[in-house]
């Protein structure tokens, strides 16, 4: 409830003084007071809901609930980002993204604000529990996308591109092959579960048959071609995930 005195007080002030009928001013101070008093009710649950956020991140942090600094770097390193490239991005030092990654230093909800805006992440997804992660996953799981002049290409684990490694089972034909990857951050395996493929690496040609493998740092172009005259089934692991 509204004291009438102060109401009596603001309609005497000289902004309400050119109103035509003081029960008309009347009523606009209370409607423009109960607007004020309604704000600010807004503006104080506003700030209350920050604090209560910001200490609840302060004690996960304590409590190493939620392993911040081990989530940031995973998402820097999925966009290809350095140290010094996201603390630019995010307006802060290269020096507290280290700490905060090696989990050294404590961070407010202001700079998590920042960091996460700036590796374009929600943080509804980047607090997603982890303890309910699926662990077995089966041939129904798999998603299957479509690449051009593939055969068959499949995630063996859904949404692993929010994760380190991407698992793939590749398919290819007579003749087909993979788009040619650019160098990029990462390192890739890859085991020949049936038939023969060629690997190019740079400008080197490397034949695989069954039972065999690669392993390599992703900093020359590379793709995979089947060469022979048989279907190829390859197990395709890159991290971070590039596909």
């Amino acid at each position: 409830m509204i004291p009438e005195f102060l109401i009596q007080t603001l309609c005497r002030s000289k902004q309400f003084r050119k109103k035509s009928s003081s029960k008309k001013s009347l009523t606009n101070v209370k409607k423009k007071l109960y607007l004020r008093k309604f704000s600010l009710l807004n503006f104080n649950l506003s700030i209350l809901a920050y604090r209560l956020l910001n200490n609840f991140l302060r004690i996960l942090f304590l409590l190493d609930m939620t392993k911040i600094g081990e989530r940031i770097r995973n998402l820097r390193q999925l966009s290809n980002l350095t140290q010094e490239e996201l603390a630019e991005r995010a307006n802060l030092t290269k020096g507290f993204i280290s700490q905060i990654e090696r989990d050294l230093t404590s961070i407010s909800l202001d700079s998590l604000f920042q960091i996460l805006e700036a590796l374009d992440e929600n943080i509804s997804d980047f607090f997603r529990e982890t303890s309910e992660e699926k662990i077995v996953y089966g041939e129904k799981d798999r998603v299957a996308i479509e690449k051009e002049k593939i055969q068959k290409f499949e995630l063996l684990v859904p949404g692993s591109t929010n994760r380190r490694l991407e698992p793939i089972l590749l398919t290819l034909r007579k003749g087909e092959s993979t788009p040619k990857e650019k160098p990029h951050e990462g390192e890739e395996f890859g085991l020949v579960l049936r038939g023969r493929v060629n690997l190019r690496f740079g400008r080197e040609i490397l034949k695989l048959k069954k039972g065999e493998c690669f392993y390599l740092s992703a900093e020359k172009e590379h793709w995979l071609h089947n060469s022979g005259s048989k279907e190829t089934v390859i197990l395709w692991i890159s991290s971070p995930p590039s596909f």
